[in-house]
């Protein structure tokens, strides 16, 4: 294996950009092609772009995520609702850099949406109604080539996260004699199943008017 090429006069990052490589996982990936990549002026220049590219759509997704979680159809009593295609910008932005960015921007999303609605009963129902559960959305960018299925994914991730939620930490809102199985499963169904058709929907409406480059992310 080819050692790492040696940094050029023209290859240095601040450590904000070190950050944001980490948790996003970094530019599309490309072939290599003519000097060593760190001596490259054009190449250096095009990742600094692709990078800037990839964090503000990361930010315009979460922002805008987060706006249309607030215009809700349908709100229910313990948590959960039927919004306007909140899950959309996440799924397009999955689908469009990668399973990677699309998660940690469902994961910034999910503290996002604790911090303007929070519902709080315990850490762990914390981390899988925020984080986890958002952040799974993420997962549609493992199926760029079937955008339905990987919001279907993405979906049912999300849907799997506030079932386990509900099992645990709500099971006593089940009305008398029903399974915290069978509750927290028609709970969490009743608004994401309508929640995942708008998504695929609007999702393909999208993906047709702003088609994704050549080159993403994986």
């Amino acid at each position: 294996r080819r050692a790492a090429p040696a940094p050029g006069p023209f290859d240095f990052r601040s450590p904000f950009e070190e950050l944001f490589e980490a948790f996003f996982g970094g530019p599309a990936p490309r072939q290599e092609r003519g000097p060593e990549r760190g001596a490259d002026l054009r190449y250096d220049l095009e990742v600094r772009s692709l990078r800037t590219r990839q964090l503000a759509e990361s930010g315009i997704a979460i922002a805008l995520g987060a706006a249309l979680g607030l215009l809700k159809v349908y709100q229910l009593p313990q948590g959960g609702s039927i919004t306007a295609g909140s899950m959309v910008p996440v799924f397009y932005l999955s689908l469009r850099w990668g399973a990677r960015t699309g998660i940690a921007a469902g994961v910034l999303l999910g503290l996002v949406n604790f911090a303007l609605e929070p519902v709080f009963v315990h850490p762990v129902q914390f981390l899988l109604d925020y984080p986890v559960a958002f952040g799974a959305l993420g997962l549609a960018g493992f199926f760029p080539r079937l955008p339905w299925l990987g919001v279907v994914a993405g979906g049912a991730g999300r849907f799997l996260s506030h079932f386990l939620s509900g099992v645990v930490f709500f099971a006593q809102y089940a009305p008398r004699g029903t399974s915290p199985w069978v509750y927290s499963a028609a709970y969490n169904g009743s608004y994401m199943l309508p929640e995942v058709v708008v998504s695929v929907v609007l999702t393909l409406l999208v993906l047709r008017a702003l088609p994704m480059p050549p080159e993403r992310s994986g």
